[in-house]
Protein backbone atom coordinates (compact mmCIF):
# COMPACT_ATOMS: atom_id res chain seq x y z
CA UNK A 1 0.00 0.00 0.00
CA UNK A 2 1.16 3.29 -1.21
CA UNK A 3 1.65 5.63 1.68
CA UNK A 4 0.85 9.28 0.77
CA UNK A 5 3.08 11.89 2.32
CA UNK A 6 1.81 15.38 2.43
CA UNK A 7 4.25 18.14 1.59
CA UNK A 8 7.41 19.09 3.48
CA UNK A 9 6.53 22.68 3.98
CA UNK A 10 5.21 24.17 6.99
CA UNK A 11 5.40 20.53 8.80
CA UNK A 12 4.86 22.31 12.07
CA UNK A 13 0.87 22.17 11.42
CA UNK A 14 1.68 18.56 11.64
CA UNK A 15 3.53 18.95 14.78
CA UNK A 16 2.27 21.23 16.87
CA UNK A 17 -1.26 20.23 17.24
CA UNK A 18 0.22 16.71 18.20
CA UNK A 19 2.03 18.43 21.12
CA UNK A 20 -1.07 19.90 21.71
CA UNK A 21 -2.88 16.88 21.77
CA UNK A 22 -0.47 14.93 23.66
CA UNK A 23 -0.70 17.53 26.72
CA UNK A 24 -4.51 17.21 26.68
CA UNK A 25 -4.32 13.84 26.98
CA UNK A 26 -1.96 13.80 29.86
CA UNK A 27 -3.55 16.49 31.58
CA UNK A 28 -7.36 15.01 30.98
CA UNK A 29 -6.27 11.73 32.28
CA UNK A 30 -5.20 12.88 35.63
CA UNK A 31 -8.01 15.19 35.96
CA UNK A 32 -10.32 12.81 34.75
CA UNK A 33 -9.00 10.26 37.15
CA UNK A 34 -8.19 12.30 40.39
CA UNK A 35 -9.86 15.95 39.60
CA UNK A 36 -5.98 17.56 40.05
CA UNK A 37 -2.57 16.92 39.02
CA UNK A 38 -1.52 14.29 41.49
CA UNK A 39 -1.25 11.39 38.81
CA UNK A 40 1.17 13.50 37.14
CA UNK A 41 2.91 14.34 40.24
CA UNK A 42 2.88 10.66 41.38
CA UNK A 43 3.67 8.83 38.16
CA UNK A 44 5.92 11.15 36.16
CA UNK A 45 6.82 7.89 34.00
CA UNK A 46 3.58 6.92 32.96
CA UNK A 47 2.34 10.31 31.96
CA UNK A 48 5.32 10.77 30.15
CA UNK A 49 4.83 7.99 28.66
CA UNK A 50 1.16 8.85 27.79
CA UNK A 51 2.35 12.49 26.77
CA UNK A 52 4.79 11.21 23.62
CA UNK A 53 2.64 7.98 23.12
CA UNK A 54 -0.54 9.99 22.29
CA UNK A 55 1.62 12.44 20.53
CA UNK A 56 3.21 10.22 18.25
CA UNK A 57 -0.41 8.70 17.56
CA UNK A 58 -1.81 12.21 16.55
CA UNK A 59 0.95 12.87 14.45
CA UNK A 60 0.87 9.94 12.34
CA UNK A 61 -2.99 10.17 11.59
CA UNK A 62 -2.21 13.28 11.13
CA UNK A 63 0.65 13.27 8.42
CA UNK A 64 -1.54 10.74 7.06
CA UNK A 65 -4.55 12.69 7.02
CA UNK A 66 -2.30 15.75 5.32
CA UNK A 67 -1.41 13.61 3.04
CA UNK A 68 -4.78 12.10 1.74
CA UNK A 69 -5.81 15.11 1.22
CA UNK A 70 -3.02 16.99 -0.47
CA UNK A 71 -3.29 13.96 -3.11
CA UNK A 72 -6.97 13.06 -3.51
CA UNK A 73 -8.38 13.77 -6.85
CA UNK A 74 -11.73 15.60 -7.01
CA UNK A 75 -15.21 13.21 -6.73
CA UNK A 76 -16.22 12.82 -10.02
CA UNK A 77 -19.22 10.11 -10.88
CA UNK A 78 -18.33 7.17 -8.38
CA UNK A 79 -18.57 4.13 -10.61
CA UNK A 80 -19.09 2.61 -7.06
CA UNK A 81 -23.11 1.89 -7.15
CA UNK A 82 -23.60 2.55 -3.03
CA UNK A 83 -21.91 5.95 -3.78
CA UNK A 84 -23.46 6.32 -6.98
CA UNK A 85 -26.83 6.02 -5.38
CA UNK A 86 -25.72 8.01 -2.26
CA UNK A 87 -24.37 10.94 -3.88
CA UNK A 88 -24.82 11.19 -7.33
CA UNK A 89 -28.52 10.06 -8.53
CA UNK A 90 -30.27 12.78 -6.22
CA UNK A 91 -26.97 14.34 -3.80
CA UNK A 92 -29.51 16.09 -1.56
CA UNK A 93 -32.77 14.03 -1.32
CA UNK A 94 -31.13 10.19 -0.76
CA UNK A 95 -28.99 11.91 2.37
CA UNK A 96 -31.71 13.49 3.71
CA UNK A 97 -34.17 10.35 3.77
CA UNK A 98 -30.44 8.01 4.36
CA UNK A 99 -30.39 10.56 7.78
CA UNK A 100 -33.71 10.29 8.46
CA UNK A 101 -33.95 6.38 8.10
CA UNK A 102 -31.13 6.00 10.70
CA UNK A 103 -32.59 8.32 13.23
CA UNK A 104 -36.32 6.33 12.73
CA UNK A 105 -36.06 4.38 15.80
CA UNK A 106 -35.41 7.13 18.20
CA UNK A 107 -38.04 9.20 16.84
CA UNK A 108 -40.46 6.61 16.92
CA UNK A 109 -39.29 5.27 20.26
CA UNK A 110 -39.32 8.82 21.87
CA UNK A 111 -41.51 10.53 20.47
CA UNK A 112 -39.68 14.01 21.49
CA UNK A 113 -37.70 14.71 24.64
CA UNK A 114 -38.87 18.36 26.45
CA UNK A 115 -35.45 19.47 27.91
CA UNK A 116 -34.59 21.34 30.93
CA UNK A 117 -34.07 24.65 29.28
CA UNK A 118 -37.58 24.57 27.07
CA UNK A 119 -39.72 23.59 30.14
CA UNK A 120 -38.84 26.91 31.81
CA UNK A 121 -39.22 28.88 28.85
CA UNK A 122 -42.43 27.44 28.46
CA UNK A 123 -43.33 28.21 32.24
CA UNK A 124 -42.41 31.81 31.79
CA UNK A 125 -44.51 31.63 28.60
CA UNK A 126 -47.60 30.94 30.80
CA UNK A 127 -46.48 32.73 33.38
CA UNK A 128 -45.58 29.94 36.18
CA UNK A 129 -42.12 31.87 36.51
CA UNK A 130 -40.78 35.09 35.88
CA UNK A 131 -40.69 36.23 32.49
CA UNK A 132 -36.95 37.61 32.13
CA UNK A 133 -34.07 37.04 28.91
CA UNK A 134 -32.04 34.26 30.42
CA UNK A 135 -33.69 32.32 27.36
CA UNK A 136 -33.90 34.28 24.41
CA UNK A 137 -36.99 35.97 24.59
CA UNK A 138 -37.24 35.00 20.33
CA UNK A 139 -37.60 30.91 21.00
CA UNK A 140 -39.02 31.66 24.42
CA UNK A 141 -42.01 33.05 22.52
CA UNK A 142 -42.51 30.82 19.61
CA UNK A 143 -42.27 27.72 21.62
CA UNK A 144 -44.80 29.20 24.55
CA UNK A 145 -47.24 30.03 20.86
CA UNK A 146 -46.94 26.56 19.48
CA UNK A 147 -47.61 25.05 23.12
CA UNK A 148 -50.71 27.54 23.61
CA UNK A 149 -52.41 27.24 20.31
CA UNK A 150 -52.08 22.84 20.45
CA UNK A 151 -53.56 23.30 23.77
CA UNK A 152 -56.52 25.58 22.27
CA UNK A 153 -57.05 23.09 19.97
CA UNK A 154 -56.92 20.33 21.65
CA UNK A 155 -54.14 19.11 20.85
CA UNK A 156 -51.79 18.54 24.25
CA UNK A 157 -49.63 15.92 23.06
CA UNK A 158 -48.99 17.45 20.08
CA UNK A 159 -46.50 20.69 20.72
CA UNK A 160 -43.36 18.47 21.80
CA UNK A 161 -43.80 15.68 19.01
CA UNK A 162 -44.06 18.46 16.79
CA UNK A 163 -41.00 20.56 17.42
CA UNK A 164 -39.25 17.53 17.77
CA UNK A 165 -40.30 16.24 14.25
CA UNK A 166 -39.74 19.83 12.38
CA UNK A 167 -36.18 19.54 14.54
CA UNK A 168 -35.44 16.37 12.97
CA UNK A 169 -36.09 17.00 9.40
CA UNK A 170 -34.16 20.21 9.68
CA UNK A 171 -31.45 19.05 11.24
CA UNK A 172 -31.21 15.79 8.46
CA UNK A 173 -31.85 19.52 5.38
CA UNK A 174 -29.08 20.71 7.06
CA UNK A 175 -26.51 18.56 6.70
CA UNK A 176 -27.50 16.72 3.54
CA UNK A 177 -27.07 20.62 2.20
CA UNK A 178 -23.68 20.93 3.40
CA UNK A 179 -22.44 17.48 1.93
CA UNK A 180 -24.28 18.54 -1.34
CA UNK A 181 -22.47 21.93 -1.55
CA UNK A 182 -19.14 20.66 -1.10
CA UNK A 183 -19.99 17.71 -3.22
CA UNK A 184 -16.19 17.39 -4.10
CA UNK A 185 -15.73 15.92 -1.39
CA UNK A 186 -14.47 12.06 -2.60
CA UNK A 187 -17.62 9.93 -1.95
CA UNK A 188 -15.77 7.39 0.54
CA UNK A 189 -15.16 10.25 2.83
CA UNK A 190 -18.65 11.73 2.17
CA UNK A 191 -19.69 8.29 3.13
CA UNK A 192 -17.79 8.46 6.23
CA UNK A 193 -19.25 11.54 7.31
CA UNK A 194 -23.39 10.20 6.73
CA UNK A 195 -22.62 7.55 8.59
CA UNK A 196 -20.98 9.55 11.77
CA UNK A 197 -23.82 11.70 11.94
CA UNK A 198 -26.50 9.13 11.15
CA UNK A 199 -25.02 6.49 13.75
CA UNK A 200 -23.96 8.36 16.41
CA UNK A 201 -25.82 7.51 19.47
CA UNK A 202 -25.34 11.48 20.48
CA UNK A 203 -26.43 12.78 17.91
CA UNK A 204 -29.35 10.58 17.04
CA UNK A 205 -30.48 11.22 20.42
CA UNK A 206 -30.73 15.18 19.87
CA UNK A 207 -32.57 15.14 16.96
CA UNK A 208 -35.45 14.24 19.14
CA UNK A 209 -34.15 16.63 22.30
CA UNK A 210 -36.23 19.72 22.16
CA UNK A 211 -33.96 22.31 22.96
CA UNK A 212 -32.74 25.80 22.09
CA UNK A 213 -29.45 24.85 21.53
CA UNK A 214 -29.92 22.35 18.77
CA UNK A 215 -31.79 24.84 16.74
CA UNK A 216 -28.89 27.35 16.98
CA UNK A 217 -26.82 25.12 16.05
CA UNK A 218 -28.64 24.28 12.95
CA UNK A 219 -28.67 27.95 12.18
CA UNK A 220 -25.30 28.05 13.28
CA UNK A 221 -23.89 25.35 10.51
CA UNK A 222 -25.91 27.45 7.70
CA UNK A 223 -24.15 30.91 8.98
CA UNK A 224 -20.79 29.20 8.27
CA UNK A 225 -22.19 27.69 5.25
CA UNK A 226 -22.72 30.81 3.73
CA UNK A 227 -19.64 32.88 4.64
CA UNK A 228 -17.82 29.75 3.07
CA UNK A 229 -19.92 30.83 -0.57
CA UNK A 230 -19.18 34.59 -0.15
CA UNK A 231 -15.68 34.11 0.25
CA UNK A 232 -15.24 31.35 -2.77
CA UNK A 233 -17.95 33.32 -5.27
CA UNK A 234 -17.60 37.08 -3.85
CA UNK A 235 -20.63 37.89 -4.96
CA UNK A 236 -24.10 35.78 -4.08
CA UNK A 237 -26.86 35.71 -5.84
CA UNK A 238 -30.00 37.55 -4.26
CA UNK A 239 -31.48 34.17 -2.85
CA UNK A 240 -27.87 33.09 -1.04
CA UNK A 241 -28.18 36.59 -0.44
CA UNK A 242 -31.32 36.53 1.33
CA UNK A 243 -30.62 32.70 2.48
CA UNK A 244 -27.05 34.19 4.71
CA UNK A 245 -29.37 37.45 5.87
CA UNK A 246 -32.31 34.87 7.38
CA UNK A 247 -29.98 32.53 8.77
CA UNK A 248 -27.76 35.18 10.91
CA UNK A 249 -30.46 37.20 12.07
CA UNK A 250 -32.15 33.73 13.60
CA UNK A 251 -28.58 33.35 14.95
CA UNK A 252 -28.64 36.21 16.87
CA UNK A 253 -32.21 35.29 17.81
CA UNK A 254 -31.76 31.98 19.04
CA UNK A 255 -28.96 32.65 21.07
CA UNK A 256 -28.14 35.78 23.66
CA UNK A 257 -24.50 35.59 22.68
CA UNK A 258 -25.19 34.86 18.71
CA UNK A 259 -24.37 37.93 17.68
CA UNK A 260 -21.08 38.61 20.06
CA UNK A 261 -19.82 34.76 18.40
CA UNK A 262 -21.41 36.22 14.48
CA UNK A 263 -20.33 40.02 14.45
CA UNK A 264 -16.57 39.00 14.18
CA UNK A 265 -16.70 37.01 11.22
CA UNK A 266 -19.00 39.37 9.50
CA UNK A 267 -16.56 41.93 10.09
CA UNK A 268 -13.77 40.59 9.12
CA UNK A 269 -15.78 39.87 5.35
CA UNK A 270 -14.83 43.47 4.72
CA UNK A 271 -11.24 43.02 5.27
CA UNK A 272 -11.35 39.95 1.83
CA UNK A 273 -10.35 41.26 -1.59
CA UNK A 274 -12.87 41.00 -3.89
CA UNK A 275 -16.36 40.41 -1.63
CA UNK A 276 -19.09 42.80 -2.08
CA UNK A 277 -19.01 45.11 0.31
CA UNK A 278 -22.73 46.13 -0.18
CA UNK A 279 -23.66 42.57 0.57
CA UNK A 280 -21.42 41.90 3.90
CA UNK A 281 -23.03 45.28 4.83
CA UNK A 282 -26.64 44.18 4.32
CA UNK A 283 -25.61 41.07 6.25
CA UNK A 284 -24.14 42.77 9.06
CA UNK A 285 -26.87 45.75 9.35
CA UNK A 286 -28.90 43.07 9.51
CA UNK A 287 -27.47 41.57 12.49
CA UNK A 288 -26.82 44.69 14.37
CA UNK A 289 -30.07 45.84 14.00
CA UNK A 290 -31.84 42.43 15.52
CA UNK A 291 -29.90 42.78 18.43
CA UNK A 292 -30.16 46.41 18.86
CA UNK A 293 -34.30 46.05 18.31
CA UNK A 294 -34.29 43.23 20.61
CA UNK A 295 -32.38 43.87 23.48
CA UNK A 296 -32.73 48.15 23.45
CA UNK A 297 -36.50 48.13 22.23
CA UNK A 298 -38.55 45.37 21.94
CA UNK A 299 -37.39 43.30 25.52
CA UNK A 300 -37.20 46.74 27.31
CA UNK A 301 -41.19 47.48 26.27
CA UNK A 302 -41.94 44.49 27.48
CA UNK A 303 -40.37 44.54 30.48
CA UNK A 304 -38.34 41.89 30.04
CA UNK A 305 -35.72 42.11 32.29
CA UNK A 306 -31.64 41.12 31.78
CA UNK A 307 -31.41 39.17 34.55
CA UNK A 308 -31.35 35.46 35.63
CA UNK A 309 -34.01 33.03 36.02
CA UNK A 310 -32.55 31.56 38.56
CA UNK A 311 -32.52 34.63 40.29
CA UNK A 312 -36.28 35.78 39.48
CA UNK A 313 -36.41 32.59 41.50
CA UNK A 314 -34.80 32.57 44.74
CA UNK A 315 -34.95 36.02 44.87
CA UNK A 316 -35.03 37.24 48.45
CA UNK A 317 -37.04 39.64 50.50
CA UNK A 318 -33.17 41.41 51.16
CA UNK A 319 -32.39 41.90 47.98
CA UNK A 320 -34.65 44.43 46.24
CA UNK A 321 -32.67 44.25 42.88
CA UNK A 322 -30.97 41.06 40.61
CA UNK A 323 -27.18 40.95 39.57
CA UNK A 324 -26.86 41.32 35.73
CA UNK A 325 -26.73 37.60 34.32
CA UNK A 326 -23.31 38.61 32.37
CA UNK A 327 -21.87 39.58 35.64
CA UNK A 328 -22.28 35.91 36.85
CA UNK A 329 -21.20 34.21 33.55
CA UNK A 330 -18.61 36.13 33.11
CA UNK A 331 -17.00 35.94 36.86
CA UNK A 332 -18.11 32.00 36.73
CA UNK A 333 -14.43 30.74 36.16
CA UNK A 334 -13.15 33.25 38.97
CA UNK A 335 -15.74 31.85 41.13
CA UNK A 336 -14.71 27.79 40.71
CA UNK A 337 -11.07 28.89 40.89
CA UNK A 338 -11.49 30.80 44.60
CA UNK A 339 -13.97 28.17 45.63
CA UNK A 340 -10.99 25.69 44.90
CA UNK A 341 -8.32 27.97 46.59
CA UNK A 342 -10.23 27.87 49.74
CA UNK A 343 -10.65 24.10 49.92
CA UNK A 344 -7.07 23.48 49.40
CA UNK A 345 -5.88 26.47 51.32
CA UNK A 346 -8.11 27.83 53.41
CA UNK A 347 -5.82 28.62 56.14
CA UNK A 348 -3.88 30.67 54.79
CA UNK A 349 -7.16 33.09 54.11
CA UNK A 350 -7.01 36.04 56.70
CA UNK A 351 -10.22 37.29 58.30
CA UNK A 352 -10.24 40.60 55.76
CA UNK A 353 -9.83 37.91 53.09
CA UNK A 354 -13.24 35.97 54.10
CA UNK A 355 -15.14 39.20 54.40
CA UNK A 356 -14.15 40.58 50.81
CA UNK A 357 -14.92 36.82 49.47
CA UNK A 358 -18.61 37.12 51.33
CA UNK A 359 -19.18 40.50 49.54
CA UNK A 360 -20.09 38.74 46.23
CA UNK A 361 -20.71 34.65 47.28
CA UNK A 362 -21.85 32.71 50.94
CA UNK A 363 -18.53 31.98 52.14
CA UNK A 364 -19.06 29.74 54.49
CA UNK A 365 -21.35 27.59 51.56
CA UNK A 366 -18.73 28.04 48.78
CA UNK A 367 -16.68 24.47 50.00
CA UNK A 368 -19.78 22.69 50.22
CA UNK A 369 -21.20 23.80 47.18
CA UNK A 370 -17.67 22.87 45.01
CA UNK A 371 -18.38 20.55 41.61
CA UNK A 372 -14.88 20.21 39.97
CA UNK A 373 -16.97 19.87 36.90
CA UNK A 374 -19.87 22.12 37.44
CA UNK A 375 -19.57 25.81 38.32
CA UNK A 376 -23.59 26.32 38.82
CA UNK A 377 -23.59 25.67 42.45
CA UNK A 378 -20.60 27.78 43.34
CA UNK A 379 -21.44 30.80 41.28
CA UNK A 380 -25.39 30.80 42.56
CA UNK A 381 -24.37 31.90 44.92
CA UNK A 382 -23.38 35.11 43.96
CA UNK A 383 -27.50 35.70 43.37
CA UNK A 384 -27.37 35.61 46.92
CA UNK A 385 -25.52 38.93 47.57
CA UNK A 386 -26.13 42.02 46.02
CA UNK A 387 -22.23 43.54 45.16
CA UNK A 388 -21.43 46.98 44.72
CA UNK A 389 -18.67 47.81 42.17
CA UNK A 390 -16.26 48.70 44.90
CA UNK A 391 -17.02 45.08 45.95
CA UNK A 392 -16.22 43.40 42.90
CA UNK A 393 -13.06 45.37 42.57
CA UNK A 394 -12.01 43.81 46.06
CA UNK A 395 -13.13 40.86 45.04
CA UNK A 396 -10.84 41.08 41.77
CA UNK A 397 -7.66 42.36 43.51
CA UNK A 398 -7.54 39.43 46.11
CA UNK A 399 -8.46 36.98 42.80
CA UNK A 400 -5.13 37.69 41.64
CA UNK A 401 -3.62 37.93 44.92
CA UNK A 402 -4.50 34.34 45.46
CA UNK A 403 -3.63 33.10 41.82
CA UNK A 404 0.13 34.72 42.39
CA UNK A 405 0.22 32.81 45.66
CA UNK A 406 -0.93 29.39 44.07
CA UNK A 407 -1.25 29.70 40.19
CA UNK A 408 -1.13 25.81 40.00
CA UNK A 409 -4.03 25.73 41.95
CA UNK A 410 -6.05 28.16 40.24
CA UNK A 411 -4.93 26.11 36.54
CA UNK A 412 -6.12 22.73 37.95
CA UNK A 413 -9.73 24.69 38.90
CA UNK A 414 -9.89 26.00 35.31
CA UNK A 415 -8.66 22.66 33.87
CA UNK A 416 -11.25 20.62 35.84
CA UNK A 417 -13.65 22.78 34.49
CA UNK A 418 -12.80 22.66 30.89
CA UNK A 419 -10.90 19.19 29.64
CA UNK A 420 -13.88 17.36 28.81
CA UNK A 421 -13.69 19.33 25.48
CA UNK A 422 -10.51 18.44 24.52
CA UNK A 423 -9.54 14.60 26.26
CA UNK A 424 -10.55 11.91 24.03
CA UNK A 425 -11.49 9.56 26.83
CA UNK A 426 -13.92 12.15 28.31
CA UNK A 427 -17.84 10.71 27.67
CA UNK A 428 -19.64 13.51 27.27
CA UNK A 429 -22.21 15.13 30.27
CA UNK A 430 -25.51 14.49 27.85
CA UNK A 431 -23.66 13.37 24.26
CA UNK A 432 -25.31 10.31 24.37
CA UNK A 433 -28.35 10.26 27.14
CA UNK A 434 -32.03 11.67 27.24
CA UNK A 435 -32.93 14.54 29.01
CA UNK A 436 -34.30 13.10 32.44
CA UNK A 437 -37.42 15.24 32.82
CA UNK A 438 -39.25 14.42 35.69
CA UNK A 439 -43.08 14.13 36.01
CA UNK A 440 -43.22 17.31 37.98
CA UNK A 441 -41.72 19.61 35.57
CA UNK A 442 -44.35 18.55 32.78
CA UNK A 443 -47.05 18.21 35.56
CA UNK A 444 -46.94 22.53 34.89
CA UNK A 445 -47.01 22.42 31.23
CA UNK A 446 -49.45 20.08 31.35
CA UNK A 447 -52.62 19.44 33.41
CA UNK A 448 -53.51 16.35 32.33
CA UNK A 449 -52.44 13.38 34.33
CA UNK A 450 -52.50 11.24 30.65
CA UNK A 451 -50.24 13.45 28.70
CA UNK A 452 -48.03 13.26 31.15
CA UNK A 453 -47.37 9.84 31.66
CA UNK A 454 -47.23 9.50 27.65
CA UNK A 455 -44.42 12.18 27.16
CA UNK A 456 -42.12 10.45 29.90
CA UNK A 457 -39.30 8.70 28.92
CA UNK A 458 -40.56 5.84 27.51
CA UNK A 459 -39.24 1.95 29.37
CA UNK A 460 -39.71 -0.82 26.95
CA UNK A 461 -38.21 -3.98 25.51
CA UNK A 462 -37.43 -1.89 22.35
CA UNK A 463 -36.07 1.57 24.17
CA UNK A 464 -33.50 -0.46 26.65
CA UNK A 465 -32.19 -2.01 23.23
CA UNK A 466 -31.53 1.83 22.09
CA UNK A 467 -29.84 2.53 25.47
CA UNK A 468 -27.49 -0.84 25.22
CA UNK A 469 -27.11 0.13 21.70
CA UNK A 470 -25.59 3.58 22.94
CA UNK A 471 -23.59 2.34 25.80
CA UNK A 472 -22.08 -0.32 23.32
CA UNK A 473 -21.15 2.86 21.13
CA UNK A 474 -20.02 4.26 24.51
CA UNK A 475 -17.76 1.60 25.07
CA UNK A 476 -16.05 0.48 22.13
CA UNK A 477 -12.45 1.71 21.49
CA UNK A 478 -13.23 3.07 17.75
CA UNK A 479 -17.16 4.27 17.90
CA UNK A 480 -16.46 6.57 21.04
CA UNK A 481 -14.72 8.75 19.47
CA UNK A 482 -17.23 9.13 17.03
CA UNK A 483 -20.33 9.99 19.24
CA UNK A 484 -18.65 12.53 21.74
CA UNK A 485 -17.15 16.38 21.71
CA UNK A 486 -13.40 15.52 21.75
CA UNK A 487 -13.10 14.20 18.33
CA UNK A 488 -15.08 17.23 16.70
CA UNK A 489 -12.83 19.33 18.60
CA UNK A 490 -9.88 17.85 17.24
CA UNK A 491 -11.04 17.60 13.95
CA UNK A 492 -11.42 21.36 14.31
CA UNK A 493 -7.72 22.19 15.51
CA UNK A 494 -6.30 19.69 12.57
CA UNK A 495 -8.76 21.60 9.76
CA UNK A 496 -7.68 24.90 10.65
CA UNK A 497 -4.07 24.23 11.12
CA UNK A 498 -4.33 22.83 7.43
CA UNK A 499 -5.87 26.11 6.65
CA UNK A 500 -2.61 27.58 7.82
CA UNK A 501 -0.33 25.11 6.05
CA UNK A 502 -1.79 25.90 2.74
CA UNK A 503 -1.88 29.46 3.81
CA UNK A 504 -5.51 29.82 2.76
CA UNK A 505 -6.18 32.58 5.49
CA UNK A 506 -8.79 34.28 3.66
CA UNK A 507 -11.18 31.75 5.23
CA UNK A 508 -10.50 32.66 8.37
CA UNK A 509 -13.62 34.21 8.82
CA UNK A 510 -16.04 31.16 8.59
CA UNK A 511 -13.87 29.09 10.90
CA UNK A 512 -13.88 32.10 13.63
CA UNK A 513 -17.06 31.67 14.80
CA UNK A 514 -16.53 27.59 15.52
CA UNK A 515 -13.33 29.03 17.18
CA UNK A 516 -15.30 31.69 19.50
CA UNK A 517 -18.06 28.60 19.99
CA UNK A 518 -15.04 26.31 21.44
CA UNK A 519 -13.86 29.54 23.61
CA UNK A 520 -17.21 29.91 24.79
CA UNK A 521 -17.27 26.60 26.19
CA UNK A 522 -14.30 26.60 27.65
CA UNK A 523 -15.82 29.18 30.16
CA UNK A 524 -19.19 27.78 30.31
CA UNK A 525 -20.23 26.22 33.73
CA UNK A 526 -20.72 22.49 32.53
CA UNK A 527 -17.19 20.33 31.72
CA UNK A 528 -18.15 18.39 28.80
CA UNK A 529 -21.78 19.63 27.80
CA UNK A 530 -22.62 18.39 23.99
CA UNK A 531 -24.90 20.88 23.45
CA UNK A 532 -22.55 23.58 24.48
CA UNK A 533 -20.50 22.67 21.27
CA UNK A 534 -22.85 21.01 19.15
CA UNK A 535 -22.57 24.23 16.76
CA UNK A 536 -19.24 22.83 15.69
CA UNK A 537 -19.47 19.54 15.21
CA UNK A 538 -22.44 20.42 12.98
CA UNK A 539 -19.66 22.25 11.35
CA UNK A 540 -17.70 19.30 11.00
CA UNK A 541 -18.83 18.21 7.77
CA UNK A 542 -17.93 21.94 6.12
CA UNK A 543 -14.37 21.57 8.03
CA UNK A 544 -13.60 18.65 6.20
CA UNK A 545 -14.95 19.95 2.91
CA UNK A 546 -12.99 22.98 3.30
CA UNK A 547 -9.55 21.24 3.52
CA UNK A 548 -10.09 19.33 0.13
CA UNK A 549 -11.14 22.32 -1.35
CA UNK A 550 -8.45 24.35 -0.59
CA UNK A 551 -6.23 21.01 -1.82
CA UNK A 552 -9.06 21.66 -5.14
CA UNK A 553 -7.44 25.75 -5.59
CA UNK A 554 -3.88 24.84 -5.16
CA UNK A 555 -4.27 22.12 -8.13
CA UNK A 556 -6.18 24.40 -10.12
CA UNK A 557 -3.49 27.46 -9.56
CA UNK A 558 -0.59 25.25 -10.57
Amino acid sequence: MKILKPSKDRLWCVVLPSIMFAFATAIGRTMDKYNSFYGIKTSPVKYTALFVGSGLIFFTLAYLLFGYIENAKPAEKSENKLFAFLFDRKPFFIPFCAFIVAWLPYIVSFRGRPGWDFCSQVEMFFGNIPFTNHHPVFSTVCYGLVMKLCGTLGFDRAGIPLFAFFQTLSMAAMLSLILVSLKRIPHIVRFVILAVFAFSPGIALFSVCVCKDLAYALFFALFTLSVYFIIRDKTLSPKKLAFFVIVSVMCVLWRNNGFHVLAPSVILLFFVKGISKKQTAAVLGAVCLTYIAMHNIIQPALGIPESSIRAAIVKTAQRKTTPKESTREILSMPFQQTARYIIAHGEEITPEEKNTIDKVLVYDKIAERYNPIVSDPVKNLYLQRNPSKEDLLNYSRLWFTHMRKHPMTYAAAAINNTYGYFYPAKPGKIGARLYPVTEQRLRKLYYCEETVKWLMLPDNAYTRKLAKLRNLCLRTPILKFFTDIPFFTWLMIIACFYMIKREKYVYLPAVIPCLLTLLVCLVSPVNGELRYALPYMFCAPFFIGLCFSLNEENHENK
